[in-house]
């Protein structure tokens, strides 16, 4: 699953305050129908989305080849740097798939910033400016 675009940039910008920084954040406003989702970007992330499936089979397999054992040595060591290998593209995968920022994200971050007392001067000396 990805990250919540939300709480991931509030707990970005409050870490940033507690090191002193005064941290204001600005968020364009609505982009034109131009900018906006494309069927391009649209099928990138089908593509991803279907490029983690077969991956995941991939590793399956290899789990299983490993399970069962059976294997001298250097297969198991040659199948476990591609488990890790294919572990770390289904992620990169996944992650292009489901990566969209929403459409109220400035009402969103706004909110966050509350709920984790981010406008409150920090530790540091900073603060997100509201």
């Amino acid at each position: 699953k990805a990250v919540d675009p939300v709480a991931h940039t509030a707990a970005f910008l409050k870490e940033w305050s507690q090191e002193g920084l005064i941290v204001v954040p600005v968020c364009d406003g609505p982009r034109p129908q131009s900018k906006q989702q494309t069927n391009k970007s649209r099928a990138v992330r089908q593509k991803a989305k279907h490029k983690s499936v077969i991956l995941r089979q991939d590793l399956r397999r290899i789990s299983q080849q490993l399970k069962d054992g059976g294997v001298d040595a250097a297969t198991r060591k040659r199948l476990e740097d591609e488990q890790a290998e294919l572990s770390k593209s289904i992620k990169s995968a996944e992650t292009q798939s489901v990566n969209v920022v929403p459409l109220n994200f400035p009402i969103l971050l706004e909110e966050e910033l509350i709920k984790i007392s981010a406008h409150d001067d920090q530790k540091g000396g900073g603060s997100v400016s509201p």
